[in-house]
């Protein structure tokens, strides 16, 4: 039997787990065929399959792709594998770190994915009425700001004042529309559009209800608040 795992654009240890996972499957002799686009994945599952005793050949299959091929020879308990292997030397030691978690495929994906960044608007402008000159425009720079960073929010949401800001007459629309271009999800309280009267004045993005709200802050790794 051959399993293919494709492992382009994984970072370890997601493909050693996703490798372990389809030896696991084989229940017995047979081939595991992992295709990867970085030498560290290469070398690490190289040093698995030194360590559980399999046959393991690498293939370079262009600039930025390898096949590490997998031979099962015999399925044998993975204590007694590891009873046998020789003390591991120093550069193994990142391969015997993961061991414990590798039976959590999905916690080791949720690890290693992009961080989910709220920005979260609720005002027009930032500090006090007394000083609305200044507080309209230091957020007209904080919010031009998201346009000169490396990495952009995921989602941004407005609502209470912060609604105006997504509405006509707004002086941020334009960079509010080329965030959104970039693909960056940009939300507004439907609620809040109702209470100040703007149905119908939204120019930017679209309008959500509380539920969908509360479900991206509380699903947001990093919320920014002005």
């Amino acid at each position: 039997m051959i399993k293919v795992v494709n492992a382009v654009g994984m970072e370890c240890p997601i493909p050693v787990a996703k490798t372990r996972e389809a030896i696991r499957q084989l229940n017995g002799p047979g081939i595991v065929e992992t295709i990867v686009d970085n030498e560290t994945a290469v070398q690490n599952l190289e040093k698995m399959a030194v360590q559980m005793h399999y046959g393991v050949r690498t293939e370079q299959l262009d600039e930025d792709s390898w096949r590490v091929v997998i031979s099962v020879r015999e399925q044998a308990p993975e204590k007694q594998a590891k009873e046998k292997a020789p003390e591991q030397p120093d550069e193994s030691r990142d391969i015997e770190e993961i061991r414990e978690d590798l039976d959590d495929i999905d916690a080791l994906e949720r690890r290693s994915r992009k961080k989910k960044i709220v920005v979260q608007i609720t005002a027009d402008l930032i500090g006090g009425r007394q000083d609305e000159d200044l507080g309209e425009q230091m957020m007209k720079s904080f919010i031009h700001a998201f346009l000169l960073q490396p990495v952009l929010p995921d989602v941004m949401i407005f609502y209470k004042r912060g609604t105006f800001l997504t509405c006509e007459g707004s002086s941020v629309l334009d960079d509010l529309r080329t965030l959104e271009a970039r693909g960056v999800k940009i939300l507004t309280s439907g609620t809040c559009l109702g209470y100040y009267r703007m149905n119908g004045q939204l120019q930017v993005g679209r309008d959500a209800d509380i539920p969908e709200i509360t479900g991206e802050l509380m699903s947001a790794d990093l919320i920014v608040r002005p």
